[in-house]
């Protein structure tokens, strides 16, 4: 017991001398939290897709462990630091997905800037609807996340509506 609280230790000490890696740590947290709010409110849980996740993240860190013991050998190129960047990228996307699937509204600047980093995500599939309307005598844009869209009441040629 007492290895594994050694182990333990130093781990927690390396992380707390890396910022990225400890980025990384944090983000895959918060991004676990966002999967499961979002299957919450969509109602679509699902204990393969939680253990798809866990072992993905598992074979995260078995890469930035390797980066880490080959950087001292790369001959000044920071191997392990360009790993944990770009696994903080794809965690942060991730998180932004799941936002928007539990309903959260994404900028579309955001939405096409992600997109165009991960053109396989699921933001890419729903792109806002951009309606054009007037608020307090001047043009505004609104953002309609789709699904949330009414389509008006058809109206005849006497303008009663149907």
């Amino acid at each position: 017991m007492d290895q594994i609280a050694m182990t333990s230790s130093a781990v927690f000490r390396w992380l707390q001398s890396q910022p990225l890696p400890l980025t990384l740590l944090v983000l895959m947290a918060l991004d676990v939290v966002s999967g499961i709010v979002a299957s919450v409110i969509t109602k679509t849980t699902s204990s393969d897709v939680s253990h798809s996740g866990a072992w993905k993240k598992t074979l995260v860190w078995i890469v930035i462990g390797a980066c880490a013991a080959l950087t001292p050998l790369a001959g000044g190129i920071p191997i392990m630091k360009i790993a944990c960047s770009f696994y903080i990228v794809d965690e942060m996307i991730s998180i932004v997905e799941n936002a928007a699937k539990a309903g959260v509204p994404v900028p579309p600047e955001i939405r096409s800037a992600l997109v165009k980093i991960r053109p396989s995500s699921s933001l890419a599939k729903d792109p806002p609807i951009i309606q054009q309307t007037t608020v307090n005598n001047g043009p505004a844009t609104i953002n309609v996340i789709p699904g949330d869209i009414q389509a008006p009441a058809a109206q005849t040629n006497k303008g009663e509506t149907q």
